[in-house]
Formats: C-alpha cells, sequence, structure tokens
C-alpha cells in the first residue's frame, strides 16, 4: 500500500511539472493594433556559404534563404542593394575579410546572385551580413504598417556590428534605409535612446503616433454626415456629401515633423460600393515643419451618397 502511494506521489510530481514547464499560451485580447518588437541580432546571424572560388552565384535559388534565429519569423531573402555583406574567408586571415554592397541581387528558385566587386580573391568564403542584421529586418518590415515596428538594438547586437571590419555601430546606424514605420531603439543606453526616420537617415528623437487633423473641402460640400478614424499612419474618412463641386475631398494635416519630416508616400482607396470620381492623391511637405495629404476629385461626387475612403502613408 505504501509502495502504491509513493508511486502515485511521483507520477502526480512528474505530471505538475510538466505542466508548469509547458509552454503557457498568453492571450491577446481584442487587439486594434498589433504589438510588432523586432531584435536586428535575430536578422544578423545567417551565412551562405559559397560554392565556387570568387563567385558570388548559388544554386539553387533556395540556398540564399535563411532564417531568423529565435522566433522571428519566416525564413527570408537576405541580399538587397541597400545591404552591405562581409565576405569571410573560412581559411584565409581575418585581414583578408571585407564588406561590400551588392549593385544588383537576383533571387529565383534556379539560382541567386549578388553583383559585387571584392578588393580581394575569396576561395573558401561565407557571405555574412554587413549590418548586424539592421538593414535586414528594416527590408523586412512592412512600410505599410499601421503602426511603427520597434526594432531593438541590444547587446548582442552591438557584438555583431562590432565585428564588422572597417565600419562602426554608430555608422551603420547612420547608413541605414528605413522609414517612418520602424523605431530604432538603444537599450544598452542608461534611458534608451530612440532613433526615428527623419526622411534620409536615422536619428535620434523620437515619434508620435498622434491622428493628423481631418478638414474637408468643397467636393464634400454641406455634408450630411462626416467622421474619421486611425493613426498618424492611416485612417479611415467618411462622408455623405450634400451639393458638393469639385476640388478637394479631405485633407488630412500632421501638426509635426515629429510624426513626418518629409513629404510621405500616401495611397487612398475605397470602402465599399460607391465609386467616386478619379482622386487625385498629394502628399506634401509644408512650410518645413509638418505633413500634408489633400485628396481631390475632378468632376462632382453623388450628392447625398455616403463615400468611404481609406488612406495609408509611410
Amino acid at each position: 500500500m505504501r509502495t502504491f502511494a509513493r508511486s502515485f506521489i511521483v507520477v502526480a510530481l512528474i505530471a505538475l511539472v510538466a505542466i508548469c514547464a509547458a509552454p503557457v499560451a498568453v492571450a491577446q485580447g481584442n487587439q486594434t493594433f498589433m504589438q510588432r518588437w523586432y531584435f536586428a541580432s535575430d536578422f544578423g546571424q545567417w551565412a551562405v556559404r559559397g560554392q565556387q572560388a570568387n563567385t558570388y552565384q548559388w544554386s539553387p535559388g533556395t540556398v540564399c534563404l535563411v532564417s531568423p534565429t529565435g522566433s522571428a519569423g519566416a525564413a527570408f531573402f537576405p541580399f538587397a542593394t541597400n545591404a552591405p555583406v562581409e565576405i569571410v574567408d573560412v581559411t584565409g586571415p581575418t585581414t583578408n575579410n571585407e564588406v561590400v554592397t551588392p549593385s544588383a541581387v537576383t533571387n529565383s528558385n534556379a539560382y541567386c546572385t549578388i553583383a559585387v566587386s571584392p578588393g580581394s580573391n575569396h576561395y573558401s568564403f561565407d557571405v555574412v551580413s554587413g549590418t548586424g542584421g539592421l538593414q535586414e529586418v528594416l527590408n523586412n518590415i512592412s512600410r505599410t504598417a499601421t503602426a511603427p515596428a520597434i526594432v531593438w538594438l541590444d547587446r548582442n547586437w552591438y557584438a555583431l556590428a562590432n565585428s564588422v571590419p572597417s565600419t562602426t555601430p554608430a555608422a551603420i546606424i547612420a547608413a541605414a534605409k528605413g522609414g517612418v514605420s520602424a523605431i530604432l531603439v538603444d537599450d544598452t543606453t542608461a534611458g534608451f535612446t530612440y532613433y526615428v526616420w527623419n526622411g534620409s537617415a536615422y536619428a535620434s528623437g523620437t515619434w508620435l503616433n498622434t491622428k493628423p487633423t481631418t478638414a474637408y473641402g468643397a467636393a464634400v460640400g454641406s455634408p450630411t454626415g462626416t467622421s474619421d478614424t486611425g493613426t498618424a499612419l492611416t485612417g479611415i474618412v467618411k462622408v455623405t456629401t450634400g451639393t458638393g463641386t469639385t476640388g478637394i475631398v479631405f485633407t488630412e494635416t500632421w501638426s509635426t515633423s515629429n510624426q513626418f519630416a518629409y513629404a510621405p508616400t500616401c495611397t487612398v482607396v475605397l470602402l465599399g460600393a460607391t465609386a467616386p470620381p478619379t482622386l487625385t492623391v498629394t502628399p506634401t511637405y509644408a512650410g518645413g515643419t509638418h505633413a500634408v495629404l489633400t485628396v481631390t476629385v475632378a468632376s462632382a461626387m453623388a450628392s447625398t451618397t455616403p463615400y468611404s475612403f481609406q488612406w495609408s502613408c509611410y
């Protein structure tokens, strides 16, 4: 009897340990905007082994598909004309390693290539990230996101960036190409350092996720109803037109350069079955301080007809 009791207790303890060790799914709830965090270092630990001396073509093309470490996402193609790579000699001296930027890339099922002009011969080599994964993760982030993604620059990224020859982490950040849909966060400083896109480069600062101000124009006329919802990057404008004419349907005005420091790229699409006249979408940067999106029509919209427009800018 005692033996049975001891056995039962052991089995119960094992089951309890298994339950505690099992992964727990955290309920996300009804979130309006996806929380998206990326670690740049997860996208910087890949390597593609050369198949022939001094030859930067691989077959089949799937050889060039690499996976981020951890649970960062699906396999991706790391090569791009804005992403420097390092050629690492497998058997040669480390002084032979060099960083080059592809002038062209090819990606197909049959093969993949990068067009580079190395300064040294490389007989047995690996091609790895020349940015510690920073440019690769930026290239994998959608530019039409409804909220900016966070890219963490942690100690792992700094270790990778510091190992790249002839550059520095600061230089890699300054040369990175992205957009307002990605914010860089350096968590190695006392008080995190934030880098936001200013139209041509990442600069230290803050970004405001504040919805722009919507104004309605002559094309709407005396509306029977108007509404707008959204964030700094996307929104929906609904109008039920009155006696409108041609010209401006609506404008979106961002109040500060902490949202867009340049004229953004914008798209406007119709939601629903009602087809308006041809739209003209004109994003501008006004007075050197803020961005404005202007949507116009060349012919009048139907009176007392509901229209719903979805706009997105990046």
